[in-house]
């Protein structure tokens, strides 16, 4: 039986198609799945090797250029500490297309960067050869996420769901899951009732007996397609409703609690797909996890309905109206950078945003770092604004870090807590002037000079820990939506 490696595993056998063979006896050689040049690979692809002799599992895909003294170290099958943290995670087979051919197919488990150089080469034999990433914008391909599964979860049946900026709405087309030949469906929608087909498309594949690894073909009409392979068992078992308190109701298998624009949705005791047509949300949630729903009307009665999927693609309908209250105040601490390049504690600020549907006066409210407590101006956040709050020493014109968007409004205090923010982290808790807290912001180290910790999207909750991270892009946006970078 020939051999699957994954990250260094091996696992199982796999077809492959789209690439053409080279003739027998011919040096090593390399060709891309999708079709292209070299040094023009699509982000998603598929590497097809032919002749070379070695055990699909000896393939091995590294970041950068493999320069002479790996290229020794890898052909005595020795990998460097220094070259292993550049490896790539991807599975490896051998072609069945042409079975005398001994052609190898490398597929990487990952988007691959742009413009990036990356090295093919075979443990024990030496390097097979490279090829470059297409610069970001040269071959605009959109790519579509997994949702669903979650990447390391096991699922119990074959449906697999991705979101992203599809190239055009999404049309019915027969494709294959490799590593196991698996026929699948690519369908638009999250689900069978095809909610939310303008950014997301959903597989149906023939799930395999017992435990095996698949991948997704690279790309389906137009879009490329998460590479993360996908962990198949025979099953995953029951789902057991959440217990609703007395502030909640029941949705589903989980719990809901309507407030004015928006409602918090609890889920059960096991990971669970959410579609919620208010919004158009599409959460995964972890067991017991829960998410807010946005785009409500206060002082409403609301009828929410969508769909819950399970880990075996078992689709659960579901539908409860909620009455909404009157909008509230919704000032979060959006955004703090404790580790400016200018000088500290001048250039340190902590964002503000308004996140509901009613202005907010914050005077009187206050910022609170642990050692310290700041009382911040009077200042009216009209909804969606910003505000940074700084010290009185603050430059808006520093250059040398992200400078405030036009028009963003400075609420200047004496200091920021006792004598500034921490690099180490420290929680802010901001209260609204009856004491009450509005926001949390949780303790995390300052990274990089001039990157900012963020906060995912305003509405996110407070204690969930995936809520928050290192800015990305230019590593801060004062006065502007955060783009987190990426995991």
């Amino acid at each position: 039986m020939q051999r699957l490696a994954v990250l260094g595993f091996v696992l199982g056998l796999v077809p492959a198609c789209g690439a053409p063979s080279a003739p027998r006896g011919t040096a090593p050689a390399l060709t891309l799945e999708p079709a292209a040049p070299l040094d023009q690979s699509p982000s998603v692809v598929r590497v097809h090797v032919h002749g070379v002799d070695v055990d699909p599992s000896a393939l091995a895909l590294f970041q950068g250029t493999i320069d002479a003294y790996y290229s020794g170290k890898v052909a005595s099958d020795v990998v460097p500490d220094a070259l292993a943290a550049r490896r790539v995670p991807s599975l490896s087979w051998r072609d069945p297309a042409d079975a005398d051919s001994g052609d190898l197919v490398l597929a990487p488990s990952v988007e691959l960067a742009a413009g990036a150089t990356y090295g093919v080469a075979a443990l024990g034999r030496g390097v097979l050869g490279s090829f470059v990433v297409a610069p970001a914008g040269a071959r605009p391909v959109p790519f579509a996420a997994r949702l669903w599964p979650p990447v390391g979860a096991t699922a119990g049946g074959g449906r697999t769901v991705f979101c992203g900026a599809l190239d055009s709405p999404m049309i019915r087309e027969s494709v294959v899951f490799d590593p196991v030949d698996a026929s699948a469906v690519a369908e638009p929608g999250v689900g069978v009732a095809g909610d939310v087909a303008e950014r997301c498309l959903h597989f149906d594949a023939q799930a395999p007996t017992g435990p095996a690894f698949a991948v997704p073909p690279p790309i389906v009409h137009g879009t490329s397609i998460d590479p993360a392979p996908v962990a198949f068992a025979d099953s995953v078992g029951t789902i057991t409703p959440a217990s609703c308190d007395a502030t909640e109701q029941s949705l589903a298998p989980g719990c809901v609690r309507a407030l004015d624009d928006r409602a918090i949705i609890r889920s059960a005791a096991a990971p669970l797909l959410w579609t919620v047509l208010a919004g158009a949300a599409v959460v995964p949630v972890q067991a017991g996890g829960r998410f807010v729903v946005t785009g409500l009307a206060p002082s409403s009665h609301v009828v929410l309905h969508g769909t819950v999927m399970d880990l075996s693609g078992r689709e659960t309908p579901f539908s409860a109206a909620v009455d909404t209250a009157s909008a509230m105040p919704h000032v979060v601490i959006n955004e703090v950078l404790a580790n400016p390049v200018g000088p500290e504690p001048a250039q340190e600020w902590v964002e503000l945003t308004n996140d509901g549907e009613a202005p907010v006066d914050v005077g009187e409210w206050t910022l609170d770092d642990g050692h310290g407590t700041t009382a911040l101006p009077a200042a009216t956040l009209a909804p969606g604004a910003f505000a940074l709050v700084v010290t009185d020493a603050f430059d808006a014109t520093e250059s040398r870090d992200v400078v405030p968007a036009r028009g963003t409004p400075l609420l200047r205090v004496p200091s920021l807590g006792k004598s500034g923010l921490s690099n180490d982290g420290e929680t802010l808790t901001l209260r609204s002037s009856d004491g009450t807290v509005r926001s949390v912001f949780p303790a995390i180290a300052a990274p990089a000079p001039g990157v900012s910790i963020a906060r995912r999207s305003p509405f996110a909750l407070d204690d969930d820990p995936d809520a928050f991270g290192p800015h990305g892009g230019e590593g801060a946006s004062p006065g502007w939506a955060n783009e987190l970078a990426a995991p």
